[in-house]
Parts: structure tokens; C-alpha cells; sequence
């Protein structure tokens, strides 16, 4: 109960060779509660992370997952971000990139207790959220990504580039005031959509 799980980089937890998903980077389940996991980097996993499994008694109650970097470039991969039979679960501002993979969903809804109470806004993400088996999440501010909206997309880097203007100031208030880099939001109009909240070029100077 009340697990914090911050600030770390998270790489290749998968099964070479094989078609099944191994385990995720971070996982709670099985009757937790109400952990916050933020502002980790997850970069070519099967499963980044996950709240609950699909079961009775398998799911957790509560938990935040906001401001995390997600990307996978593995056949193997399953989904970023997976909420199965939870309750109260808050998926607010995180960038997630995968062009394919054995299931292939960056947000992966699932179960009949995952409902409306579980909320799901301001998120950047590759492919499209995947809702099934009864769940009723609460949707909104989702932006669907495109490769050149990112600095490094290869080396799992999703800060925002100037031009990604479907998500700079596209957000909504959702109670996030710093983004994965500690930066404050918002920094413009309004809150961007994803971990990063964009702050613009940083300009040198020289003395003359």
C-alpha cells in the first residue's frame, strides 16, 4: 500500500525467441493500493507497467501513473500501460511510443471492475488505447503520436520537438504541476499532453 516507484530506467525485460509476454517493469497487484508511479523511463519491455491483472481478487484499488516515458522497438511487446479488473486508478501525462508487437496497445483497459472511476486523460500514445472485456474507463485529452513529434524517438527520448502542435498546449488541468523533468505546468496556453510539457529552445550566449 502507498508503494512511490520514481525516477528510474527501466530496459529489455522480455523472452527472446518466444511469442509470450514476460512480466512488467513494474506491476501491483493482487489486492494493492494506491501506488504513484512517475516519471520513469521504460524503454523495450513486453509490459512497462501495470495495475492489477485480470481475476477476482487480482486487481489493485487506486494508484497514479503519470509523467513516464514508454517505447518499445521489440516484436515481443504487449502494452505500456495496463489497468486489468482496478478501480480508481488515475493514467494522467505519459508518453508512449511502439510500432509493433504481440498485442501492440500503449494503454490496455481490461476487466469489468476497470471502470469509470478509472480516469485517463492527457496521455500522448502509439497505437490507439485498447478498452475491452466490460471495462467503462473515463477518457479524455488523449492525442494519438506521431514519430516526428519527438527529440529521439529511437533512443526512447519523447521530449516534444517545437512542431508537435497536436499536443503542445492541447492538455487539460488534471492536477499535474511538473512534468517528467520536474518542469513546471503549464508553460504556455495550457497543459501540453504527455510526460513532457515543452519549454521551449534554450539559447546560448557569449560574452563579447
Amino acid at each position: 500500500k502507498g508503494w512511490i516507484v520514481k525516477d528510474n530506467i527501466i530496459k529489455n525485460i522480455y523472452c527472446t525467441g518466444r511469442t509470450n509476454v514476460a512480466e512488467h517493469g513494474i506491476h501491483f497487484w493482487n489486492g494493492g493500493e494506491n501506488p504513484l508511479i512517475e516519471r520513469n523511463i521504460l524503454i523495450n519491455n513486453s509490459r512497462g507497467i501495470g495495475l492489477g491483472l485480470l481475476g477476482a481478487g487480482n486487481g489493485i484499488t487506486g494508484g497514479i501513473v503519470r509523467n513516464n516515458f514508454i517505447y518499445s522497438d521489440i516484436g515481443q511487446y504487449d502494452s505500456g500501460i495496463g489497468v486489468e479488473d482496478t478501480s480508481g486508478a488515475l493514467i494522467y501525462h505519459n508518453s508512449i511510443y511502439s510500432a509493433r508487437g504481440v498485442f501492440n496497445a500503449p494503454i490496455d483497459l481490461r476487466g469489468t471492475l476497470t471502470d469509470s472511476s478509472v480516469i485517463v486523460r492527457n496521455n500522448l500514445h502509439q497505437p490507439a488505447i485498447s478498452v475491452r472485456g466490460g471495462a467503462t474507463p473515463t477518457m479524455s485529452s488523449n492525442v494519438l503520436a506521431s514519430s516526428s513529434m519527438f527529440v529521439n524517438l529511437g533512443n526512447g527520448d519523447l521530449h516534444l520537438v517545437s512542431t508537435a502542435s497536436s499536443a503542445i498546449d492541447q492538455g487539460v488541468d488534471v492536477g499535474v504541476v511538473q512534468d517528467i523533468d520536474g518542469d513546471i505546468r503549464p508553460q504556455g496556453a495550457s497543459h501540453d499532453v504527455g510526460a513532457d510539457e515543452f519549454i521551449g529552445s534554450v539559447v546560448s550566449c557569449t560574452d563579447n
